[in-house]
């Protein structure tokens, strides 16, 4: 078997004409020469590649010329390549080819980028062996400003154990949300890093449904190290911030994070999912009566095998009738179904979605594996649908 290759060539052509060109384009399949429009003209013989086999021509790779029509004649626009074999077993051997041909290119394109997002994750793994994850939102939430004081920055201590007992360690979702929440304009500016991108308009649509959570009552659930209560209080001013978790070791921990990082107005205590005088509790933080809360909050903690159905009990339960929820969740091995998003979405009037980029690399060093993905899904629903038995 052996292989042939010609060269293509470009010559100036000074003395074209739209006559001559009329000329060479209608004996062009069988010249060796393509006069085009002005100065250029490409030089080819019949077929670019032959694969020959006992002295027959097996497989051709032959160039087709398409021109376009002008107001200053016609000229060629590009070449279009044609193969012509002779039986299924050429077609299979081209095709076989083809396909490692492109899927070496598309190695060598993307190999740089897998080798960047396999060290990120590695370094995310890495991250949760360590005891205290400092986190610096100077440069997301104050770029501009050159001496950032001390209120950006946040030690978080964490005491990952495994896989199995998630909530003690801090995760990339709860950073990111809190930089969103704080500053939505963060969506536009950092579009660009999404994948898949959603549209501008797309963009600009969910920003305007994000809620100020300035004098709202907020309450998080599984708020894990309380990283996401602790930024929403520091950098807005929320009437009430009540952290809960159902794992009393997580409780013990977000309170110990709040005292070392002047988190004292937020409120923290064990809240189980479905679980009524927990709810009931939660209810009264801030208040001598039970008081509905104006959002619920919550990141990664829609993870499989998670009691969804409780957790859906339990956001009913304690949102207003105009409060909103929101819920930042990434994909993950066995965490990629949105049944629990739908049915959710069938207890409010209005429900947003948008992809949008990981910003915890440009926080600090914090936690995730290896089968997550490299964004996170923020779901906004608002206008709860009253209950049947639930008194407003």
């Amino acid at each position: 078997m052996q292989f042939f290759f010609t060269s293509l060539s470009y010559i100036r052509s000074p003395f074209s004409s739209a006559k001559a060109d009329e000329k060479q384009h209608n004996v062009h399949t069988k010249s060796p020469l393509c006069a085009c429009r002005k100065v250029l003209c490409v030089r080819f013989q019949s077929s670019l590649l032959r694969i020959k086999t006992n002295g027959k021509d097996k497989i051709t790779l032959r160039p087709v010329p398409i021109y376009e029509q002008s107001g200053a004649g016609r000229r060629m626009v590009t070449l279009l390549y044609t193969i012509s074999v002779e039986s299924v077993e050429d077609a299979t051997l081209i095709m076989v080819v083809l396909f490692f041909l492109v899927c070496v290119a598309k190695l060598g394109i993307n190999l740089p980028n897998m080798l960047f997002k396999l060290a990120s994750k590695m370094r995310r793994l890495d991250a949760l062996d360590h005891e205290h994850c400092h986190l610096d939102f100077g440069a997301l939430l104050s770029p501009d400003e050159t001496n950032r004081s001390s209120k950006y920055l946040f030690c978080i201590q964490q005491k990952f154990e495994s896989f199995r007992k998630t909530g003690l360690a801090v995760w990339a979702d709860s950073v990111s949300l809190a930089a969103y929440l704080v500053c939505p304009s963060l969506l536009s500016t950092r579009i660009q890093r999404a994948c898949p991108r959603p549209s501008r308009e797309d963009v600009s649509r969910f920003i305007s449904v994000m809620p100020r959570l300035d004098n709202q009552r907020i309450v998080e659930l599984g708020c894990g190290v309380g990283v996401l209560s602790l930024v929403l209080q520091r950098f807005l001013r929320p009437e009430t911030v009540l952290a809960t978790d159902g794992d009393e070791n997580a409780v013990k921990l977000a309170g110990s994070n709040m005292e070392r990082n002047d988190g004292k107005h937020v409120q923290v205590q064990q809240l189980r999912w479905g679980c009524d005088s927990d709810i009931n509790q939660a209810l009264c933080a801030g208040k001598r009566r039970p008081v509905l809360f104006d959002v619920v909050i919550g990141s990664d903690i829609t993870y499989w095998p998670a009691p969804l159905g409780l957790l859906k009990e339990t956001i009913l339960k304690l949102v207003t009738l105009d409060g909103y929820v929101i819920l930042a969740h990434k994909d993950r091995s066995k965490s990629s179904s949105r049944v629990f998003f739908d049915s959710l979405s069938t207890h409010f009037r209005e429900n947003f979605h948008i992809f949008a980029a990981d910003l915890a690399d440009d926080v600090g060093q914090t936690g995730g594996d290896l089968s997550e993905e490299d964004g996170m899904h923020i779901f906004i629903y608002r206008g709860l649908l009253l209950p049947q038995g639930r008194k407003e």
